[in-house]
């Protein structure tokens, strides 16, 4: 047995495994022993427009690194409709009793009407509906997909760039791009690029995307979450900032394409020379790098290499180190504003209860955590107008900036208003002037260098869902009138945003019986864990939400742009001498 110093291995391993553990508590990991399965399509030699370079590349290699990861891969090249279709007819049969189901697409894609369409090799380009009618809508994908009781995943590499080129006979809308996808639920959807935006086909064997992906999603011990940010990095910076992935998540459990003691499937003839391989060539990308999980994760995939000893002495400083740096982030140095907006006294709609409540309670937690909060009640029209200029000025070059709205709120077609106390639309002219949209909240945190984060605990159950459909012809058994998405944003640089919604779009949430609504129940429960990050506090309350409802609500958090962790409170290891004398 070889030698090393046990003491010290014991502190850092314990030190490691014991944050990690405390990161993940609260979530259920997706059963990793489930079947997984996939379908894996690339298109790249269209008949009627140019060829693509890489889409079958990508195919090949997702192909291969998913069978790797354990799926059972089916890899369509250059399918035409026929083939399209018959493929997934083929992946739905296939997920109906799989743990994970696992879409890939590379080739040309386009909106057309906000519809996203994928393009078979032989799709026509002679006209808008001819191509319609030969294309593929995503929508097709998505319920392929919902034939699987477990856990979902579309990963789009589209658009190209518009395929069309100087075909005057189509028309599509400028950019080109893939429009916004809403998820279904334990559904994530990835597109390799921003909606409305178009993704690059690269000059190397893979696109800048499907090449990041392969390079991080055979990490062993990497949460789903964690990857798709380090792709985002890898792209943004690969494409000089061009291109920025975008995901649409109602995940409500931990996913890893590998765990850390998951060992990829062999052959029995490999044996321990392929293994010292293997380690070597890990170790060739990760022995320089100074982030604690690479090293422990390859600690465990590689008991028996000769870099173990060095890999585990590096490990414990690594850890104390970045540790204090996340202590550093929540110093007083860092730059965080809050405003809290409670409104429950409605002059023109069913009062509610809990949004005082609500917003006092934010507002408490959030003093605490560091923020300079604002927090205004029962705010009317008037009352937005003057506060967001005001919230926009003290937010100026903040590190996290965040907006908290309890009350009305309600979804009209691509568009998500909240309700100042005293809206009363009266015409089709008047609705902007009575209601406040997301995406003008958006646009008033422009003056944020960090993290624009907008939390919205509504729709309640809006009792103006009827008069603003008559207002706009609206028929009223369109399920969208209740619910809330994140409507389109222009075309321009949004920085670090996360957008929350207490429900997912087309359904009510809930103003609850005790102080607090369900969501903000839960939302004040969490946010003040140690080590807890925006994006996993919002998986950790949409899990709780589903439950305490009984699945009758259930949260969605939209990722639009972020690749980074920001940690609402961080904290040190608890020393081991003070544990023991616990």
């Amino acid at each position: 047995m070889r030698g090393f110093r046990a003491p010290l291995l014991v502190l850092c391993l314990a030190i490691l495994l014991s944050g990690l553990a405390s990161a993940r508590a609260g979530l259920e990991p997706v059963n990793p022993n489930g079947p997984r399965v996939a379908l894996v399509i690339g298109n790249a030699h269209y008949r009627n427009v140019s060829a693509l370079q890489n889409p079958r590349n990508d195919a090949e290699d997702v192909g291969a690194a998913l069978k790797r990861l354990g799926f059972d891969v089916v890899v369509a090249l250059d399918a035409d409709r026929d083939g399209f279709q018959s493929a997934l007819r083929d992946f739905a049969h296939r997920s109906e009793k799989a743990g994970v189901a696992l879409f890939f697409y590379a080739g040309q894609g386009v909106q057309i009407g906000g519809e996203n369409l994928l393009a078979p090799v032989d799709a026509k380009v002679d006209g808008v509906e001819s191509f319609r009618l030969s294309a593929i809508s995503f929508d097709n994908v998505l319920e392929a997909l919902n034939h699987s009781p477990g856990f979902k995943i579309a990963i789009v590499d589209a658009c190209r760039d518009n395929p069309f080129g100087g075909k005057r006979s189509i028309t599509v809308e400028p950019g080109s791009g893939l429009a916004r996808v809403e998820a279904g639920s334990d559904t994530l959807i990835i597109m390799s690029t921003s909606p409305g935006s178009v993704a690059l086909d690269g000059t190397g064997r893979n696109s800048p995307f499907t090449e990041a992906l392969l390079a991080n999603i055979g990490t062993p011990g990497l949460e789903f979450s964690v990857m798709m940010r380090r792709v985002m990095a890898d792209v943004l910076r690969k494409t000089n900032g061009q291109q920025s992935p975008w995901i649409s998540s109602t995940l409500t459990k931990e996913f890893y394409f590998k765990s850390s003691g998951q060992e990829e499937q062999r052959a029995p003839a490999q044996n321990a020379a392929l293994a010292d391989r293997e380690a070597e060539k890990a170790w060739g990308i990760i022995g320089a790098d100074n982030d604690p999980e690479k090293l422990i994760s390859f600690v465990k995939s590689f008991p028996a290499s000769k870099h173990l000893t060095e890999a585990l002495d590096r490990i414990a400083p690594l850890v104390i180190e970045r540790n204090k740096k996340k202590v550093a982030a929540q110093s007083s140095s860092q730059k965080r504003v809050a405003l809290v907006i409670g409104n429950g006294k409605y002059l023109h709609a069913k009062p509610l209860a809990n949004p005082g409540n609500d917003a006092k309670g934010v507002a408490v937690v959030l003093e605490r955590l560091g923020f300079k909060v604002r927090t205004e009640f029962d705010v009317d029209m008037a009352g937005f107008r003057k506060i967001m200029p005001e919230f926009s000025e003290a937010a100026s070059g903040a590190d996290i900036a965040l907006v908290y709205y309890s009350g009305h709120a309600i979804q009209l077609p691509d568009v998500a208003y909240v309700m100042p106390v005293d809206s009363e639309p009266i015409s089709r002219s008047h609705i902007r002037n009575q209601l406040k949209s997301v995406h003008d909240i958006i646009s008033d945190l422009d003056t944020v260098s960090g993290l624009k984060l907008i939390v919205v605990d509504g729709c309640r159950d809006n009792p103006l869902a009827a008069r603003l459909f008559g207002i706009l012809g609206i028929p009223k058994g369109l399920g969208e009138s209740r619910g809330l998405s994140l409507p389109e944003l222009e075309e321009r640089q949004v920085g670090d945003l996360i957008v929350a919604f207490a429900t997912l779009r087309g359904e009510a949430a809930y103003d609850g019986t005790e102080a607090n609504s369900p969501f903000t129940s839960s939302f004040l429960k969490h946010v003040e864990e140690n080590g807890m990050d925006v994006d996993r506090l919002f998986r950790v309350v949409t899990e709780e939400v589903s439950k305490t409802t009984k699945g009758m609500q259930q949260p969605e958090t939209v990722i639009r742009r972020t690749d980074r962790e920001f940690l609402l409170r961080a904290s040190l290891p608890q020393p081991a001498s003070a544990a023991a004398a616990k």
